[in-house]
């Protein structure tokens, strides 16, 4: 008798699974062709261009002209850094608009602030679906740190020198000093200025140089500033070296 039960249960639930209607699968294809920009001003070239990320300091303000062939309903824009959305564009169209002050990013010197765009296109009830589709699109906001190195003209005016950096430790912000770089200990660590036509006033003229220095080292740096070629010599220049106390 139990056999015949087990065996009548088994059918039942055989003739209950059979009958139950699979779900197919249904791809979505409704941004199919869609074409997205992402246009801004680059602060440094002062050109508009379609990237994902530029430079910028702080007073600066974040503009980016959002373009789709699609319609948009709507376009949260998030704050990676600290999972918050700033703020809902109600768009009911194909082109948007984002301002944003670089100080209300609160960068972080030399850092950035990753945006992102979640775009909610238009499309509810299209195809079948219940839901609108979206798409996610990012542009980080870098702090563009100002040259540690500047050029005073005898007018008074002053132009950054571009350099390279080489394994530096961190820059900051000092109130009184401006741009600070801090140099890695026990390893090659440097700035590297960069040819310039403004720099060759030095090989004709008077010139001086004033920095701001800190050391915890003990030992002597036989080079530290200058543009005589520290691996062979053979070029006329100048040096200032570091003596440590005796």
């Amino acid at each position: 008798m139990k056999n015949f039960i087990l065996f009548f249960f088994l059918s039942v639930l055989a003739i209950i699974t059979s009958c139950k209607k699979e779900v197919e699968y249904k791809p979505d294809g409704r941004l199919k062709g869609l074409e997205f920009t992402m246009l801004h001003t680059s602060p440094r070239t002062g050109t508009v261009v379609n990237t994902n990320k530029d430079y910028y300091r702080k007073g600066e303000q974040v503009k980016i002209d959002l373009t789709s062939n699609f319609d948009i309903n709507k376009i949260d824009v998030v704050n990676l850094n600290v999972g918050k959305v700033f703020t809902t564009l109600n768009v009911n169209g194909k082109t948007a608009a984002y301002n944003i002050a670089v100080n209300d990013l609160n960068i972080p010197l030399g850092q950035r602030a990753s945006l992102a765009f979640n775009v909610y296109f238009n499309d509810d009830g299209k195809d079948g679906f219940d839901y609108p589709s979206m798409k996610t699109y990012n542009f980080d906001v870098i702090s563009d740190v100002p040259s540690i190195v500047n050029l005073k003209k005898q007018d008074g005016s002053t132009v950054e020198l571009k350099t390279t950096d080489y394994n530096i430790g961190s820059f900051s912000d000092d109130a009184k000093r401006g741009i600070v770089a801090t140099f890695k200990p026990g390893v090659i660590s440097y700035l590297d200025v960069e040819n310039s036509n403004l720099l060759k006033f030095g090989n004709n003229s008077n010139f001086s140089v004033s920095f701001w220095f800190q050391s915890n080292e003990s030992t002597d740096d036989p080079g530290m500033m200058g543009t005589l070629d520290w691996g062979s010599s053979n070029n006329k220049g100048w040096l200032i070296a570091y003596l440590a106390e005796v």
